[in-house]
């Protein structure tokens, strides 16, 4: 039979099955030995194995790259892998086509993977990329992000992908509710695949606590590849409780069909705020915390600013804090931390503590201490401990809901230095910066916050959560990671949210997510800590949280800073310039070369980036004689550029690190050098690595040492 018989066969059973079914797939190719790749960087050891192809990665951009494959692109839109990677976040595939024979990052698409040393398939559909296009004569395929050990098992390029529809999200419109409010639970739903999806989603809440606005709990929703929806169920609270809701999901349009299924999670919590059992307050000069005790203990908590002699609210923590345990049949359980313990040490301090026993029968316990910092004023310390033994996917605290039943989503500035700096109509993990994944920031990679602290203001009032640099030199597994959305996206909710979390990004939780990937193995003598700052002040400036973040780290005894005190400076400004100077005036002078050697011993020529140094300090020298000698070098340096390599010679970036171009602009001979530095500028972007960072490849022995 032809291949167009075929092509219509699978095309006929496929419609009759279902519209989510993956149908029957034409392989085009299965890349699954060694002599069908080229390892072509940062790869060692790579070799054909029983259970497929092993390879070392050894740096943060390992790839490997086909054979040559030339096939049509609109015919087979699809690639499924299944591969065992030990560390990384997330893997890219690239590829070539006739007419661009280069490999770059238009031509690739990035996926997440499980980096748990087992074995996991991934599929990739590549039918709505606007790349995919023409013939394709190779694949690239970088299976990690970062140094890991991989066994490729397969690589197949197949026609199509099918319907792969995901559950993205499941939350309540609030962090808790009141008796007699509406609850709106929102599951939001993308179909990833390449082609039509049906979902039959269903929720089921205990009728005790919530009652069931809908005639119909099972939603079926139809997805287009691509498509992305939001699914809405509505209910009554009738009293207080706290309880998990489920979304069980399933594709098909009938309950017959085979197809996938899960489910998907969330906490629903009833209080009620205006009538508590209990309040108890921590105040400050112009802030004040309140904790809510319910029907369960406390839990709701407010915090408030003064502002004109009036209390302003501005934040609300729904819970005490949140855990999350993987149970020993593979399922996760959710425990809402509410306290149901209480003592004061004094009006200053207080200790929030719970206990409870999980499903397999396991006890945990957690505390939270609160205290008015002794060296911030309108600052709180929040010192969390969990301890118990078992596989930890989740544990934080605090989660600071910012907004909530007050001024929503607006906001004046907000920042999480090195990540996000918004002002008051930016959004956090914005399209408008860059497409998913690169633009999402949700739970950032750690490298990526210059300064641990989190800030947003509103008609003049400063809200922060401050976190100590000292816990980037944690242990493994105990290095805080952040929860930043501004507004707060990640539940659809009419708010903003700071929190802090572990395990941490991306050593156990991938980037943008929540849960841990590989369990944190909980020992009970070995508790974990979230230690942090919560500050309240006006101010329309959120950077002003800097002096407060600066003055955290203080020892709680003495208040003496435990960041290190810089070393007195040998010389001083004026001192340094001259010792500069006399560097590059003599020292480092090579009279034959009419130059300077980038390194001791390497070769000496003159360089346009050297130049620019003594361009600059003649024209900051208030000193005529120094001016004098310095223009007569500068001169001669620029005069034998000129004769060697052309005014060209002046834009060029080789042999200084410190300046680069600037000679070009000086002397307006740019014209020579824009298409070249053109074609850097390409080649910088190509060789970014997925975190943003540009790794040092050394091009020879030298550079190697």
């Amino acid at each position: 039979m032809n291949r167009f018989f075929w092509r219509l066969y699978a095309t006929f059973v496929l419609c009759l099955l279902s519209t989510t079914s993956f149908g029957l797939h034409e392989v085009l190719l299965e890349l699954n030995h060694a002599q069908d790749w080229h390892p072509l960087h940062d790869i060692d050891g790579f070799s054909q194995m029983e259970n497929g192809i092993t390879f070392d990665c050894n740096g943060s951009d390992p790839y490997i790259i086909s054979k040559i494959l030339n096939f049509p692109a609109a015919e087979f839109t699809a690639i499924e892998i299944e591969m065992k990677v030990t560390k990384g976040s997330q893997a890219q595939i690239f590829w070539t086509t006739d007419g661009q024979p280069n490999t770059d990052e238009p031509k690739s698409q990035r996926f997440r993977i499980s980096a748990d040393d087992q074995f996991h398939r991934y599929t990739v559909s590549l039918a709505n990329h606007p790349k995919w296009t023409g013939e394709i004569r190779q694949i690239r395929l970088d299976p990690s992000d970062t140094k890991a050990t991989v066994i490729l098992r397969s690589f197949k390029i197949i026609d199509f992908l099918g319907a792969d529809v995901k559950v993205n999200h499941f939350s309540p419109n609030h962090p808790f509710v009141q008796p007699d409010e509406e609850v709106i639970l929102t599951a939001s739903l993308r179909n990833e695949g390449d082609q039509a999806g049906v979902l039959r989603l269903q929720t089921n809440l205990p009728s005790s606590v919530l009652k069931s606005l809908d005639e119909l709990p099972e939603k079926i929703v139809t997805l287009q590849p691509g498509e992305e929806k939001t699914v809405e169920w509505r209910y009554l609270a009738l009293q207080e409780g706290v309880i998990a809701a489920v979304c069980s999901w399933r594709e098909g349009e009938t309950h017959s069909d085979e197809e996938k299924e899960g489910t998907i999670s969330t906490i629903v919590q009833v209080i009620d705020i205006e009538k508590p059992a209990e309040t108890i307050s921590l105040q400050d000069e112009s802030s004040r915390i309140d904790f809510l005790r319910g029907g369960m203990g406390f839990g709701p908590t407010c915090f408030s600013l003064k502002k004109n002699n009036e209390w302003k609210q501005v934040a609300w923590m729904a819970r005490i804090g949140t855990v999350r345990i993987q149970l020993e049949d593979g399922s996760a359980q959710n425990q809402p931390i509410l306290a149901n313990q209480f003592k004061s040490e004094n009006e200053d301090h207080y200790t929030f503590s719970n206990s409870w026993t999980d499903q397999d029968n396991r006890e945990w316990n957690f505390e939270l201490r609160v205290r008015k910092s002794h060296v911030i004023p309108n600052a709180f310390h929040f010192s969390y401990r969990l301890s118990g033994e078992g596989q930890l996917l989740h544990f934080s605290g605090p989660e600071l809901y910012i907004g909530e039943r007050t001024f929503g989503r607006k906001k004046d500035m907000a920042v999480l230095p090195g990540v996000e700096y918004l002002d008051r109509e930016a959004v956090s993990s914005s399209d408008a910066v860059a497409r998913p994944p690169v633009r999402d920031h949700f739970m950032p990679h750690p490298y990526k916050v210059a300064i641990p602290m989190m800030s947003l203001t509103y008609d003049n009032m400063l809200i922060s959560l401050l976190w100590s640099a000292a816990d980037a030199g944690a242990k493994e597994g105990r290095e805080l990671s952040p929860i930043f959305g501004a507004p707060n996206r990640l539940d659809g909710q009419n708010n903003h949210l700071f929190g802090l979390f572990l395990p941490p990004v991306p050593t156990f939780t991938r980037e943008n997510e929540d849960t841990a990937f590989k369990p944190y193995g909980m020992k009970r003598d070995e508790p974990l800590e979230i230690d942090c700052i919560v500050y309240l002040t006006e101010s329309s400036d959120p950077m002003d949280a800097l002096d407060a973040w600066l003055a955290m780290d203080q020892r709680e005894n003495n208040d003496e800073p435990s960041f290190p005190q810089p070393i007195p400076a040998p010389r001083g400004y004026e001192e340094e310039i001259v010792l500069s100077r006399q560097a590059y005036l003599t020292t480092c002078w090579d009279d034959n070369a009419k130059g300077w050697g980038h390194c001791a011993g390497w070769k000496a020529y003159p360089s346009g980036g050297m130049l620019a140094l003594l361009s600059l300090d003649e024209f900051l020298s208030q000193n005529e004689n120094d001016k004098n000698v310095l223009r007569e070098r500068i001169e001669l340096v620029k005069k034998t550029i000129l004769e060697q390599r052309g005014p060209a010679g002046l834009g060029e970036a080789a042999g200084c690190h410190v300046m680069n171009f600037e000679p070009a602009f000086y002397w307006g001979v740019t014209e020579n050098k824009l298409p070249q530095w053109k074609q850097m500028a390409i080649g910088l972007e190509r060789s970014q690595n997925h975190d943003g960072s540009w790794g040092f490849h050394p091009g020879n022995e030298q550079q190697k040492n």
